[in-house]
């Protein structure tokens, strides 16, 4: 009897041919010798098993091509002993050559590579054998290039007046840069500053930002949002955008503060936790690092809802879905594999976790979900689900942190990397017929969509499927590196030279030519505007600016990295002065005061062994001298431990245990 689907595992060569019909096996005794097969199957059997005795099984090797010896040694040196069509085909672009004609048809002709598997599996005596010879295949590559333009091309097929064939156009579609790393590392700081002022609120049902929220978070943000400033309304193609992005990054930093536990809700808003507040005093690089880590545990928001064109996740569907924590590890374990400073196309790096092994389900029946104006999803739920998924979670949380900087295109112009064809073709589908011409057609499809450099028709009367759908490139940080474990050590950068301002010696700073809104949004927090090409230093609103965050040695190295001349002396004075006005000060920590019923109570309570430790008196020096105090200070972090010494002492205080 014959295989219907692809068997794990096959003990012996000679089983695998029991199970094939005697025509088949004819076919097969024809690619081991030339000389006149047996009639039989018993017979037939035998003589394929003598033809790939010894030296012999090397010459039918040898005569494979060099696809087809690939196929078998990924298979040889694999722990499974099945071929993965999908895997393969992303790896080489292409499936190998199986035979001539349809596999199910009856004039199929195999090809010598079909000795090797049956039903797609390779027996494991003959892999045993194969070992001693076959050599290990070519590492997975994961094409990447030094740098990446403001621009993308793409080609757009148009039908103009009086031509019966489309013509071919290029457009060059507008791709924004952000290096994130630097940036990363100053928006925390803002972002916590923010929630310490009681600036940030959050749905206490979904735990989501409100609206009032995400805008007041990209106002704080350096470099605002990722598409804060986008550069038109109207795309080169000639379609007016449409797609409503939405927030990224400010949503990013609301979610991530939750899962680390740096902020819990009072009400409807946020107030910094004990490890939030100890995070303004801590190197940026390890709370990211703690945040980082936090967020792949967590079980907060799943990143496919942020995909609101899927339809269905909170529904019936939602208990088909994949656990997270799963899914984030295969993308971090390719993320890991990326180079360190080199752009990687997104669609490159979804071909590589399919090739290297690193494909993940996002659900177990993807027919249950529903995306928005197609109806139910039933084929292509790679590309739809977990391709989309992959996006989201870079775009989002892994940049927004500063692992990755990225490179990104309007979600609508990104159309032409994530074509129609691409959204509704499975590649296990594809790959499953790709031994007669049409799958080769279908599956090469596939691979030009992987590798975005298929053209495309007509792509701005179709929707984009998420606001993540723009990211077309990415280049993994040395932050990255380092708070993925690939770095044991990590050294800031230091900031590039622009020379795009001068500082006047009365304190006035001017730009020189237009800012990038990074750097005006800098000059804003720190200085007073005079006029839209003018600042000034003042005392008043840099004292305001330290006390959400900034320092002086901030803006100082901001404006030595951006002045074309040295600073004025007279301004290096106003900064030491102010220096020294904001060090002479230092916040310890947050702490509790407690009002005792009497001073005796205080001075006991002060001077006992068990509780001293744990808390001090807090009146006037003269009072406390006369033994009048009735006031206690304790710091945040010793409340537990002066609570329980408290109890000890026969005593407790509302609210504190």
């Amino acid at each position: 009897m014959a295989y219907y689907s692809q068997p794990d595992s096959i003990p012996r060569l000679s089983e695998a041919l029991n199970h094939l019909t005697v025509d088949q096996l004819k076919s097969l005794a024809g690619l081991v010798s030339e000389d006149k097969p047996p009639l039989r199957k018993t017979e037939l059997v035998n003589f394929i098993l003598q033809g790939m005795e010894g030296g012999a099984l090397r010459r039918l090797w040898e005569r494979c091509d060099l696809l087809q010896r690939a196929a078998i040694a990924e298979v040889v040196h694999a722990e499974d002993d099945r071929f993965n069509k999908t895997r393969f085909a992303c790896k080489y672009g292409k499936s190998p050559k199986w035979g001539t004609g349809s596999t199910y048809s009856y004039h199929f002709k195999p090809s010598v590579l079909s000795l090797f598997f049956y039903a797609g599996t390779m027996p494991k005596d003959l892999k045993a054998r194969l070992k001693a010879f076959v050599p290990p295949p070519e590492p997975t590559p994961i094409p990447s290039v030094e740098t990446v333009g403001d621009s993308q091309p793409a080609q757009q097929r148009r039908y103009e007046s009086g031509q019966r064939q489309p013509k071919i156009h290029t457009l060059h579609l507008p791709q924004k840069l952000q290096d994130t790393e630097q940036i990363a590392r100053r928006d925390l700081q803002a972002v916590l500053r923010l929630v310490d002022l009681g600036k940030v609120s959050v749905s206490d049902k979904t735990f989501f930002p409100t609206t009032a929220t995400l805008s007041a978070i990209a106002e704080v943000l350096e470099a605002g949002d990722y598409y804060s400033d986008w550069p038109a309304k109207e795309s080169p193609g000639g379609w007016r955008y449409s797609y409503d992005i939405g927030f990224i990054k400010p949503f990013a930093w609301v979610m991530l503060l939750q899962a680390a536990k740096f902020v819990e809700l009072n009400g409807k808003r946020l107030s910094l936790t004990k490890t939030g507040q100890k995070a303004l005093g801590d190197p940026p690089e390890k709370t990211l690092q703690t945040l980082w880590k936090a967020w792949l545990k967590n079980t907060l928001l799943d990143e496919l809802r942020r995909v609101e064109s899927i339809k269905g996740q909170t529904g019936k569907a939602k208990r088909s879905l994949t656990a997270v924590a799963g899914r984030r590890s295969k993308i971090v374990e390719a993320l890991k594999d990326c180079p360190v400073g080199r752009w990687v196309s997104l669609m490159h790096f979804l071909r590589y976790i399919i090739a290297a092994g690193y494909e993940f389900e996002v659900s177990r029946n993807p027919e249950s979900l529903t995306l928005e104006d197609h109806g139910p999803i039933y084929s292509a739920s790679f590309v739809i689900l977990e391709a989309r998924y992959v996006a989201a979670f870079l775009f989002e949380y892994a940049a927004t942190l500063g692992l990755i900087d990225v490179a990104y295109v309007h979600p609508d112009d990104a159309l032409f990397q994530w074509s129609l064809e691409g959204g509704l073709l499975n590649l296990d589908k594809v790959a499953e017929n790709t031994d007669d011409d049409d799958g080769e057609t279908a599956l090469s499809k596939v691979i030009q969509i992987l590798s975005n450099d298929s053209p495309f028709e007509d792509f701005h009367t179709r929707n984009c499927l998420s606001r993540y759908d723009g990211l077309s490139y990415f280049r993994l940080t040395p932050l990255g590196a380092y708070v993925l474990g690939l770095s044991d050590r990590y050294v800031p950068a230091a900031l590039p030279q622009k020379q795009v301002l001068r500082v006047l010696p009365n304190r006035e700073v001017v730009a020189l030519q237009p800012l990038s809104r990074a750097d005006r949004l800098m000059l804003d927090s720190l200085l007073q505007p005079v006029s839209d090409s003018v600042w000034q230093l003042e005392q008043a609103k840099l004292l305001d600016a330290i006390a959400q965050g900034r320092t002086v040695e901030e803006l100082q190295a901001f404006l030595e990295a951006n002045s074309v001349e040295a600073l004025p002396q007279t301004v290096l004075q106003f900064l030491s002065d102010l220096q020294g006005r904001t060090t002479r000060l230092q916040p310890l920590s947050t702490a509790r005061v407690i009002r005792c019923a009497d001073a005796a109570l205080a001075m006991q309570i002060a001077n006992d062994s068990r509780t001293k430790a744990y808390c001090f008196l807090a009146d006037q020096p003269q009072a406390i001298a006369a033994g009048q105090a009735t006031y206690l200070i304790v710091p945040l972090e010793s409340e537990t431990k002066f609570n329980n010494a408290l109890k000890k002492l026969g005593y407790s205080l509302p609210g504190l245990g």
